[in-house]
């Protein structure tokens, strides 16, 4: 825990960070999207983003996705609930607490992974009419920040064949590591540096060469080098999907 106090690693964890939490210019421009989809995972600040994006005229529905996947748990542990979907716990979250109407939240519960989130979100869009192949589709993806750049490649793959639909990401914040410790504190410390480290070689695995779950994603180099450099000086690589 010591060597994340270093300067030097700090800016290698910063470097990782600002590439992965994808955010998009324009993203959260009023009237620019048909529908926000916010993807299930433990990150509450996702639900928050995501309704004001709602009520800022950014979409008129918002699109809930994720059944019970490998985060539910830590989302049950911060709602304190348990045997209930990602999606429906974000949905019940975003008309208790920040006032989007029921019926304009459309919930896709049975997705347990990124790839199966854009899987679904499509199936979901699909049968609801919502999404009709070339008469356009505008989406913003929310996730969150670690996965919020994998999840864009889920969708672009997923909608490869459409050119008349449009994916935008914009992750609900950026995380920080500075001599204060890690902000916002969104997760528990060995869970931040599994997915932290994780993410990199998911590229390539689950990239066409791999899985092809997702489209390629470029990696650039200084990106790249910091991963290594943070998995050499503390020889953690957790590649568990997420």
């Amino acid at each position: 825990m010591n060597s994340w106090h270093d300067p030097h690693l700090q800016s290698q964890v910063n470097l990782l960070t600002s590439f992965l939490a994808r955010q998009d210019d324009g993203a959260l421009s009023p009237g620019s999207k048909d529908i926000i989809v916010i993807l299930g995972s433990g990150v509450l600040a996702c639900v928050e983003v995501g309704a004001k994006a709602f009520h800022a005229g950014v979409a008129p529905l918002i699109l809930t996705s994720g059944g019970i996947g490998h985060s539910t748990n830590f989302l049950w542990e911060a709602c304190g609930i348990e045997d209930m979907s990602e999606a429906d716990i974000f949905a019940d979250l975003l008309t208790e607490r920040h006032a989007v109407p029921s019926h304009l939240i459309v919930r896709e519960t049975n997705s347990t992974n990124c790839a199966e989130n854009a899987e679904a979100t499509k199936v979901s869009l699909t049968q609801t009419g919502i999404y009709r192949p070339g008469e356009g589709l505008r989406l913003l993806l929310i996730q969150d920040p670690i996965l919020q750049r994998r999840s864009h490649s889920s969708f672009e793959r997923v909608f490869q064949d459409d050119p008349s639909v449009t994916l935008s990401s914009y992750a609900p914040f950026v995380p920080v590591l500075d001599s204060n410790g890690l902000r916002p504190k969104a997760w528990g410390w060995d869970r931040f540096v599994s997915l932290l480290l994780g993410e990199v070689p998911r590229f390539e695995s689950y990239g066409p060469l791999g899985k092809g779950s997702i489209s390629w994603v470029i990696v650039p180099e200084e990106v790249r080098q910091a991963h290594e450099a943070l998995v050499e000086q503390l020889s953690v690589l957790n590649t568990r999907s997420a």
